[in-house]
């Protein structure tokens, strides 16, 4: 018998699917700034991850960026993350429903996500957080999962455990990312690392028991 009683789930590739091909805003910038999308992600992801702490402005994200690339900012950037086009979610339906079913046998439902401001905002304003009791932000928080797989920490972790009054047996958490997983994991946290609907709801009846 456990004693679980929260889910904590990240949102993209987890709880929705994202059209990567057509949507994924690194391919856009990419062909703004001319080059790769490795070298978009090295350059964007210092800033990006201030950017979530609130260290620095949306702005200031765009020219760190573009610094780091020896260009000047692209005004075509400054609104990438408003786009709510953006934002093309379609949540896997079995998934949505498992969650509901686990709602009714009395499991919170908790989203804790890394995200910027511009785009949970967009989320929320289509609607993509009902049906969770809760929703953590890294934006809201001025923690991100990001940063403590950088830096070998677990604030993020901590907080919500300190939040919700709760141990961290009593948490399962789901993730795309496996070293998101392995952080959560140091806090003996069990953890689903998701890699397909089917797997995900497997394995959390297998923990759960149910």
């Amino acid at each position: 018998m456990n004693n679980i009683k929260y889910i904590f789930r990240d949102f993209r590739w987890t709880v929705v699917n994202l059209d990567v091909k057509k949507h994924w805003y690194v391919s856009q910038i990419s062909k703004i700034y001319d080059t790769t999308k490795d070298e978009i992600r090295k350059s964007l992801s210092d800033p990006r991850s201030k950017l979530r702490r609130w260290e620095i402005s949306e702005s200031e994200l765009w020219d760190q960026f573009s610094q780091n690339l020896g260009q000047t900012t692209h005004k075509e950037c400054l609104t990438m993350f408003h786009k709510k086009d953006d934002i093309l979610w379609k949540p896997y339906k079995s998934i949505v429903k498992f969650k509901d079913k686990l709602q009714n046998l009395w499991f919170k439902n908790i989203i804790l996500s890394d995200e910027i401001q511009a785009q949970g905002e967009n989320i929320r304003k289509i609607w993509r957080y009902d049906g969770f009791e809760d929703v953590i932000l890294s934006c809201d928080i001025w923690l991100s999962k990001y940063d403590d797989v950088e830096n070998n920490t677990t604030e993020i972790f901590d907080y919500a455990l300190k939040k919700y009054n709760i141990q961290a047996e009593e948490v399962i958490f789901v993730d795309d990312t496996e070293k998101n997983c392995l952080a959560a994991a140091t806090l003996w946290i069990k953890t689903v690392h998701a890699k397909d609907s089917k797997q995900v709801i497997k394995d959390l009846k297998k923990i759960l028991n149910i």
